[in-house]
């Protein structure tokens, strides 16, 4: 059996935490409402959240595995959800009025999103480095 780069394993280790922060804050009463129709947008109609566990969920043992093609598929998904959530934020900080209090958990998810992509670019490259 092959290791698991320590690369693979941060990578891991953000995806998790991000699945992580999901469920704390369905715990904790956060509703996925959009609060306007830039968020709604964002969010695909507050669906992304579903979407990101699911995605995130796949793509684990694709890092365990180091599947080429499913960290791939991992980077530019979280590529995607960076910019989502990026959007997210300046909707909740900048346009929509009463609801700044909200921001700083999607500030903490882009935070973990972005760790997940470092990572997942330093496992690429070391998948990519290992076959040539």
């Amino acid at each position: 059996m092959e290791k698991i780069s320590n690369n693979a394993i941060g990578a891991i280790l953000a995806l998790e935490a991000i699945v992580l922060g999901i469920f704390i804050g369905l715990k904790m009463g956060f509703s996925f409402e959009p609060p306007s129709t830039l968020s709604y947008i964002a969010t695909f109609g507050g669906t992304r959240h579903v979407i990101g566990t699911i995605a995130a969920l796949i793509f684990i043992p694709c890092f365990v595995k180091q599947i080429k093609y499913g960290v791939l598929a991992a980077i530019i998904f979280i590529s995607v959800t960076i910019v989502l959530t990026s959007i997210s934020v300046i909707d909740l900080l900048f346009i929509t009025p009463g609801f700044t209090h909200k921001a700083p958990v999607a500030i903490i998810m882009l935070v973990f999103q972005i760790t997940a992509i470092i990572f997942s670019y330093k496992t690429i490259k070391e998948i990519y480095s290992s076959t040539s």
